[in-house]
This record gives C-alpha cells, sequence and structure tokens, in this order.
C-alpha cells in the first residue's frame, strides 16, 4: 500500500505532503504524484532563496520585492492615469474631483514567509500646502480562496493593514518619499491573493500630479 508523507505542522510552507509509491501491491500511475513531489522540492528550494537570499549576502532581516505597477487591477474613479514617457514610468493623479485609487494584484509570494510593511514610492510637486481633506493612503488586503470548490471561489477581502502617508512638511510631500504600512505579520498561505491599494489624495487643497513611482513588499527573513 502507499505510504503518505506528512510534513512538520511548524513548517507552514506547502501543505499534507505527498504520497509516496507502494510497493507495487496497486495498479496506480505513480509517475504524476512522482512529478509532482519534484515540483514541490523545487519550489521549496526557489522560496528558500527568496528568503535567505537577503541574510546570505549580509543584506539584513527583510527582503523588499517589487510589485509590478503597470497593469492595475482597478482604477477606482478613473482619477489616475498611467504615463510612460522619456523612459519614466508611473502612475499620475489626474483629477481630485472624487475619491478613487489604484489596485495592484501581488506577485505569487513565498508560502510560510511574513509579510512585514508595504511601501510606495510618492510624491507631489504640485502642492503648495498639504491636503488637509485626505492624504492619499495604502491598503493591504487578501482574498482566500478555495480552488475546485463548487461553492463561492473566493472571499470578499480582508484588511491585513492600511496606512495614510504620514508627512508632514510640504517640501518633503513635494519630493518623492514613502507611505508606509509598517509592523504587520502577516503569514503567507496557500490559496491566498493579496492586493495592494493606493487611494489619492482628495479634499480641500488637493491637487492634481500625485506619482506613483514604485510599491514594495517586504518580507521578514528567517
Amino acid at each position: 500500500m502507499p505510504t503518505a508523507l506528512t510534513e512538520d505542522a511548524g513548517n507552514a510552507d506547502f501543505g499534507t505532503g505527498l504520497p509516496v509509491p507502494s510497493n507495487g501491491d496497486d495498479s496506480a500511475d505513480w509517475f504524476p504524484q512522482l512529478i509532482a513531489a519534484y515540483q514541490q522540492l523545487a519550489d521549496r528550494s526557489q522560496a528558500l532563496a527568496q528568503l535567505s537570499g537577503a541574510a546570505m549576502s549580509g543584506g539584513g532581516s527583510t527582503r523588499k520585492i517589487l510589485v509590478p505597477i503597470v497593469a492595475a487591477v482597478l482604477n477606482s474613479g478613473s482619477i489616475f492615469t498611467y504615463v510612460a514617457s522619456s523612459g519614466a514610468h508611473y502612475w499620475q493623479q489626474t483629477s481630485v474631483a472624487g475619491v478613487g485609487g489604484l489596485r495592484f494584484e501581488v506577485p505569487q509570494l513565498p508560502i510560510g514567509a511574513t509579510i512585514a510593511g508595504v511601501y510606495a514610492w510618492v510624491a507631489n510637486d504640485a502642492n503648495t500646502t498639504l491636503p488637509v481633506g485626505t492624504m492619499p493612503a495604502l491598503l493591504l488586503t487578501k482574498n482566500v480562496y478555495s480552488v475546485g470548490s463548487a461553492a463561492d471561489p473566493g472571499t470578499y477581502d480582508a484588511t491585513v493593514g492600511s496606512a495614510s502617508d504620514a508627512t508632514a512638511v510640504v517640501a518633503t510631500y513635494k519630493l518623492m518619499h514613502k507611505n508606509a504600512i509598517t509592523g504587520l505579520t502577516e503569514v503567507v498561505a496557500q490559496d491566498v491573493i493579496y492586493r495592494i491599494m493606493l487611494t489619492g489624495e482628495t479634499g480641500a487643497n488637493a491637487a492634481t500630479g500625485l506619482n506613483l513611482a514604485a510599491i514594495f513588499i517586504e518580507l521578514a527573513v528567517a
């Protein structure tokens, strides 16, 4: 009979493992199981490389992963426009008439990694005073999917963390600076999709021209 491989419950990495071939006393086709086992090993090796690379190279206790911002899955309110000019690529807020923002899908993160923070690099050199209505804000959400289920394939987005731009000096706000969500302890699990949303500035003293240049996810290195 086949023997099931199990994992240390404390690993929190790739699930419950895979069965290994039997001694030949059944008629099961074990080739797909072997392929899956090799793929799982490759996935774990890649995850270890991603998580340990910063520490092994002396890069500290965290590793930042760049989130692609070219394709936004949502441009709520259509208040942002993508700009690609003279080698520069960024999103720019072109309207402050209503509330809106950009939502991005986060690339697949190593299962078992810990999300420590989210950072968006933004600037608005059109502001003469800080917006007193609504400052730009970051939001990290997650959606847990039940793949293959006959029921609803996913739950609604749940908030992991959020933060408004805390810049207090206009001169700093006009230059490229970080809007950050820090202090997170979110452990990446299977069948979870993470999304990041940046909302624009609105209300009194808001000005068009807020530029989003980059978004990073920060992972803790074990």
